[in-house]
């Protein structure tokens, strides 16, 4: 998807921000780059600094998806990934 479809979607899926599906609450809309190691890079910066629009700013020009990010806080504390597709969150 391209980056700029991509912020589109985000900004149209804020209300999903606070809801909670199946028992975990969506903390975070996620645009992500889905080249691999251009994830693994994301993930890194996003870990130094938890702001997934400042990790994503370096990969604008690749190919990006969208992703819920659920209990952030274990994610920061336990390193554990939790996520859910935009659409099947705005299917929960």
């Amino acid at each position: 998807m391209d980056f700029d479809i991509a912020v589109k979607l985000k900004k149209e899926n804020q209300e999903l921000i606070g809801k909670n599906v199946n028992g975990a609450t969506i903390d975070e809309i996620w645009i992500y780059p889905t080249d691999t190691e251009s994830y693994k890079k994301f993930l890194e910066l996003y870990r130094r600094h938890f702001d997934a629009d400042q990790a994503i700013a370096p990969f604008v020009n690749e190919n990006v998806e969208i992703r819920c990010l659920m209990d952030k806080r274990t994610f920061i504390t336990r390193n554990i990934l939790v996520y859910l597709s935009l659409e099947k969150a705005k299917k929960s």
